[in-house]
């Protein structure tokens, strides 16, 4: 998720003196285009590639319809940048796939404000994240601060001088400064002790629900952080057998968005709480929540953009044929799905950089020893883009199982096909190849055992 904030009346005053036009038009300039590496994310729902283009003079020309002022993610290959939109304004992008700086080449009427937004949004990446989880609260502030105070200054010194919109401004403005109420958050939430009210005193100063700003990633981060530090609020109080509901803290944030008062921030925050929902723990148990956003959601393209991710996974429902994918072990040699065909299949998507497949990994070793004599097979599938590293570390310290890697990262086929949300992920196929769970319970989870066991027996009860 991410943020955004509210332009006031220089906002008003801008929106009056523009076009009355409802798309901006995308010009692309890519040596060697190949459309299947363009996408471009709505708020909510699957990456989209746009309708409305046509081919000039050898560039991609796109209409792209948008009533308003806003940011979208961009992606070609494993390109990613967010670009600042208008209507009745023009963009041109240029790319060379050769580079592997990730630099791209603004023009047109927004051309000033992209490669500004360029440049804000690689500062802000380098934030210190694992130095800011190491200290305590009022040291991580100071540096907040500091970080806050100092893309502000950058900021200005890079407008000056120059005639960017109104809107685009107190965009950047709004990123930055919900960004490092974001990190605040996130400090105070990862402490072990009790949390003291009076840190999240910051808030105050914020108003929290900026409807202006839903499409700004930095201010849907920091709205995301905030439900969830409301939601654990309402967590703690449940009781011992209250927590243990499955879908319990959904549950949660669920009654925390439905107090929102902003109806737009509300809908969003309502559909970005399912579509997590869908993604992460798949169709098991979704129809409710399902059933649940379409009577409180109130945003057509929210319920476009949901509809559009159900149908997606549904391809991968419990019956559904596994995807097939052929790829190398650390040997070099090639194993596919089929090979495995009389058996179940644990597939585990993981990366030697990722946080949290390192925490999960010394339980999927126990998991694989203590059943790697049965009639499961054990695959693990890496996003590793250097070979080498992933290679080695397979060697030294995860050698369980089939140990595969798939190249182009979290952009390769068979992660796409899997529709992995995030690492680490586990999904099961059955012995005839097809997908049994498509959001299988983690290694260190208590229910894995049980699943596994009643599998063996031939009491298959995942649905």
């Amino acid at each position: 998720m991410k943020k955004v904030i509210f332009p006031g009346l220089a906002f008003l005053l801008f929106f009056s003196s523009i076009p009355d036009k409802k798309e901006v038009e995308i010009t692309l300039d890519i040596q060697s285009f190949d459309p299947q590496l363009l996408n471009i994310f709505e708020t909510v729902g699957e990456p989209i590639w746009p309708d409305h283009q046509k081919k000039v003079d050898g560039k991609i020309v796109i209409t792209y319809p948008i009533d308003k002022p806003t940011i979208r993610s961009f992606r070609y290959g494993k390109t990613l940048k967010r670009i600042f939109l208008q209507p009745g304004q023009s963009l041109s992008i240029s790319i060379d796939p050769t580079d592997n700086t990730g630099a791209f080449r603004y023009g047109g009427s927004l051309a000033t404000e992209n490669r500004i937004m360029d440049s804000i949004v690689s500062r802000i990446d380098k934030v210190d994240h694992k130095y800011l989880n190491a200290q305590e609260p009022d040291i991580a502030f100071v540096y907040i601060d500091s970080f806050q105070s100092a893309n502000d200054q950058f900021f200005k010194q890079l407008a000056k001088g120059k005639q960017t919109s109104a809107v685009f401004n107190d965009f950047v403005k709004a990123s930055i400064l919900y960004y490092s109420a974001c990190l605040k958050i996130r400090v105070l939430e990862r402490q072990k002790a009790v949390k003291d009210p009076a840190r999240y005193g910051f808030l105050k100063d914020l108003v929290i629900e900026k409807d202006q700003y839903i499409d700004i990633p930095f201010y849907q981060w920091f709205l995301y952080e905030y439900l969830m530090k409301e939601t654990t609020r309402r967590v703690e109080k449940l009781d011992a057998t209250e927590k243990l509901v499955p879908d319990a803290q959904l549950d949660e944030s669920l009654k925390v968005v439905s107090g929102m008062t902003n109806p737009a921030v509300r809908d969003y925050l309502l559909a970005a709480v399912t579509e997590s929902r869908l993604l992460d723990n798949g169709l098991k148990g979704f129809d409710k929540y399902y059933d649940h956003f379409k009577e409180h959601n109130s945003n057509p393209a929210y319920l476009s953009g949901i509809r559009k991710a159900y149908e997606r996974k549904l391809q991968l429902a419990p019956g559904k044929p596994a995807p097939q994918f052929t790829l190398s072990d650390v040997d070099g040699n090639k194993f596919s799905l089929k090979d495995f065909k009389g058996k179940y299949v644990l597939l585990d998507f993981w990366q030697t950089l990722c946080p949290r497949s390192a925490r999960e990994m010394p339980h999927y070793l126990k998991l694989y020893a203590e059943y790697k004599d049965k009639d499961i097979v054990f695959v693990s599938i890496s996003v590793n883009e250097d070979e080498n590293v992933w290679r080695t570390f397979v060697k030294e310290s995860r050698n369980a199982g089939v140990s595969l890697r798939a190249e182009n990262s979290f952009y390769s086929k068979v992660y796409q096909d899997y529709q992995v949300p995030g690492l680490p992920f586990f999904i099961i196929v059955d012995p005839e190849g097809n997908i049994l769970d498509q959001a299988a319970p983690k290694p260190s989870s208590k229910e894995i055992r049980g699943t596994l066991d009643q599998l063996l027996k031939s009491e298959v009860i995942v649905q």
